[in-house]
């Protein structure tokens, strides 16, 4: 092939895996490059190397393989360096950031942005200096310095007025008025949402015409302009029909829903609020977006209060309660974590007491124990769930001020701790009896997983915990979805409970030749010594190793897990080297269950 001809084909097929990536045809583009790399193999196409090298990466980091695409980009860092290529050295110094930002690492993603912009400043790259500026800022607003955050954003609107980069511009305006949002400036921040509303219309880009309604809607009711806002809200779900974004169309009618049912609004229409919210729980329930969902609930919940429907009341608060829950919110988490650690040490006291009394009839009891268990915690759990609903709604109808708070807070908390253990107790007492029964479908085990790791999110930053996890494209297999979540989560958030701070948890997943799948999870933490790894999977167990933040636990997780691996064929297994040395969970499953 003649040169010419040679820098041609291999341009054309740079740039058709780079717009495939970005159309998110991922595995075509990872097709071309595989042809490609077959052509380039002399150290003259160095730089094209490098160049489908980060196209790899930001395939990887779109498709949430955030490790696979550190190292290709690191890879393709150190040609551009030995090349001393600044400019494409400063783009994947930037991809890392964006890396780092996905995986809320804020600082480290601070670091690549700066190193990234002062090397575009150095090659008077204005229009990339703008871009980074912007970057920058919207982290800072993550870490919730806003002042700090304005000024990079306003840097960043200067260069692309200077560069009448239209697009750009309407950007900064959105992000500039989000934070004065943040900072409660509510007109400020309108002002500039209306400006970035007039450049979408004025471009046609009706995606962002339709948020920027939705960000304007949501500044007129903190101002108090529900009329305005009503009005807003409608035209943005009007474009997410037209656009079929149907998460949007969801999030707007939520809003819309919550707006209507405002008592202080002068049209609120409780049935009318009724109809909205149900379409945008329908809508989020098929999508899976539990938080539309719950503030879909917490809305109706109110609504019903209003209506005196005192059943579809308590349904919907305790909807809105336990997908808060699930979605992690911040006060859900922390008032389990600290239910849990009440009820630590009750539980052991009793289990210790019962086996020194009971020891030379300690299988008997054992089934008896669980039967009992099981059939107190089943008859418990109703009226332990009528018992919070009823006690949210009495504390809604407190006033602020009323000193009664206290006493049905302290009911709340009490009943949802025992709603916690009983849940446990529940299931642990169907794995022991052997009724636990799986429910089968096609999982994929790689959703799974970033599930986990995405729901342990904010325990992983409390301790500075960072999650290398490796996984093939695709791993499918045949299981309960919602049994084996529980495996995972339980392994997990046991590794970030019982590792130190700043340390890594890494976590492997691969398809075997055997019709197997292996799951393992190393960390750094405690490990455990030969008596632990013996009572490691038993019920009510307590070892020598404790969580590193006060966590606390029940003694039953890995109990329950055991049970529900073995069920589905598989098995699991724990290997440490000894205390402070870590341990290694393995897990091994059939694809299709026995």
């Amino acid at each position: 092939m003649e040169q010419e001809e040679f820098n041609r084909t291999t341009t054309e097929m740079l740039h058709k895996a780079a717009d495939l990536s970005k159309i998110d045809k991922y595995e075509e583009a990872l097709a071309v490059l595989d042809d490609l790399q077959l052509l380039l193999r002399f150290p003259e196409h160095s730089s094209l190397i490098a160049q489908c090298l980060n196209i790899r990466g930001i395939i990887a980091k779109n498709k949430s393989l955030y490790p696979n695409a550190l190292e290709y980009y690191h890879n393709a860092l150190r040609i551009f360096k030995r090349l001393k290529d600044l400019h494409r050295y400063a783009i994947v110094l930037g991809n890392i950031g964006v890396v780092y930002k996905s995986l809320s690492d804020f600082q480290q993603a601070l670091q690549y942005y700066q190193e990234s912009l002062e090397i575009y400043e150095k090659i008077e790259n204005t229009t990339s200096v703008a871009i980074v500026l912007g970057n920058i800022g919207i982290l800072y607003r993550n870490l919730e310095k806003y002042e700090i955050a304005l000024e990079y954003l306003l840097k960043a609107l200067h260069y692309h007025q200077q560069n009448n980069d239209i697009h750009a511009i309407e950007r900064e305006y959105g992000n500039i008025g989000n934070v004065y949002k943040d900072l409660g400036q509510y007109d400020t921040a309108k002002h500039y949402h209306v400006m970035a509303l007039e450049l979408s219309e004025k471009v046609g880009r009706r995606s962002g015409v339709m948020n920027h309604y939705a960000g304007i809607a949501d500044i007129e009711i903190h101002l108090g302009h529900y009329e305005n806002a009503l009005a807003l809200l409608e035209n943005a779900i009007q474009i997410a029909r037209e656009l079929d974004k149907r998460r949007d169309e969801a999030s707007w009618l939520q809003i819309k829903g919550f707006l209507i049912s405002r008592l202080d609004f002068s049209h609120h229409n409780f049935y009318e609020a009724v109809a909205i919210l149900t379409k945008a729980l329908d809508i989020s329930h098929s999508l899976a977006d539990k938080v539309t969902e719950y503030k879909c609930h917490q809305t109706l919940a109110d609504v019903y209060k209003h209506l005196q429907e005192w059943y579809l009341c308590s349904y919907h608060f305790e909807k809105y309660h336990y997908l808060q829950k699930e979605v992690q919110s911040k006060e859900a988490k922390e008032l389990a974590e600290r239910l849990r650690y009440r009820d630590e040490f009750g539980m052991k006291k009793i289990e210790s007491e019962l086996l020194k009394k009971k020891n030379a009839e300690l299988h008997e009891l054992n089934e008896f124990k669980t039967q009992l268990l099981g059939i107190a915690a089943h008859d418990l759990k109703n009226p332990l769930s009528s018992i919070i609903g009823a006690s949210r709604i009495v504390k809604s109808e407190l006033s602020e001020n009323d000193s009664n708070h206290e006493w049905v807070d302290i009911i709340i908390d009490s009943a949802t701790r025992m709603q916690h253990l009983i849940g446990s107790l529940l299931e642990s007492t169907s794995a022991s009896l052997g009724k636990m029964e799986l429910q089968l479908a096609e999982v994929n085990v790689v959703e799974l997983i970033q599930n986990s790791i995405e729901m342990n999110k904010q325990s992983l930053e409390s301790k500075s915990q960072y999650i290398m996890f490796h996984t093939p494209a695709q791993c499918v297999i045949l299981a309960d979805e919602r049994k084996l979540y529980q495996v995972t989560d339980n392994i997990i958030s046991n590794a970030i409970k019982y590792s130190y701070p700043n340390t890594l948890i890494d976590i492997t997943l691969r398809n075997n030749n055997d019709d197997t799948i292996t799951l393992m999870v190393k960390d750094e933490g405690q490990g455990l010594d030969e008596q632990d790894l013996s009572k490691v999977f038993g019920q009510f167990q307590r070892l020598s190793s404790q969580p590193t933040a006060g966590e606390s636990s029940t003694g039953l997780g890995l109990h329950i897990v055991k049970h529900i691996v073995e069920l589905h064929g598989g098995t699991i297994a724990v290997e440490s080297e000894g205390k402070n040395k870590g341990c290694v969970f393995t897990v091994i499953l059939p694809v299709r269950a026995q």
